[in-house]
């Protein structure tokens, strides 16, 4: 490869990696066999076990000594995550329709969840330094994720207007945070 080939090449790979984030596709309803309301309280059900064990997050840091920077993501994360859940636990509450118990998961896929959340607990607590960093970084990322993404899907399920809207403001701030995370993980040396 001569040289001329060698600098269009780079410049074409510099060029596509300076370009802005595409806009995220819009969530439709799926069509289901399921009834939208079934759909909509699996959501709620899957965001309260998911945020209801990551507004204990913080708590690790009672064992660990870590970095302020990562401390304060973690302090974060589980003050988000608690706002998120209690905002779910109201829903239900105003509205009998909402069940928290549906979470409508094969009996394999609640066997490999768990057997993960074992997995890393385990590696969370027998970790330390860049290692324990690493571990609860990636985790995090997963988890921020999905409850991003959880959000956005059930604001689409939700007919509540406000409700949906609020659904909305939390998949944003968990975008927000799971952007964090991996900007963290990033600048990691």
């Amino acid at each position: 490869m001569n040289r001329k080939h060698f600098l269009l090449g780079l410049a074409t790979v510099l060029v596509a990696g300076c370009k802005s984030t595409p806009p995220e596709p819009e969530v439709k309803p799926e069509t289901t066999r399921l009834p939208k309301r079934t759909v909509r309280s699996n959501c709620y059900s899957l965001l309260h076990d998911l945020l209801g064990k990551q507004r204990h997050l913080s708590k690790i840091l009672i064992i660990k000594q870590e970095s302020p920077a990562l401390k304060d993501l973690i302090k974060r994360i589980a003050d988000t995550s608690a706002r998120g859940d209690d905002l779910i636990k109201n829903f239900a509450q105003l509205d009998q329709g909402i069940s928290l118990e549906m979470l409508l998961l094969p009996p394999g896929e609640t066997a490999t969840r768990d057997a993960i959340a074992d997995t890393r607990t385990q590696e969370l607590l027998h970790s330390s330094g860049k290692e324990f960093k690493a571990n609860i970084l990636f985790t995090q990322s997963e988890s921020m994720g999905y409850a991003w993404h959880l959000c956005k899907v059930a604001a689409v399920y939700e007919p509540n207007a406000e409700w949906s809207r609020q659904l909305k403001e939390l998949s944003q701030d968990f975008k927000v945070l799971q952007h964090e995370v991996v900007s963290m993980i990033r600048s990691s040396p």
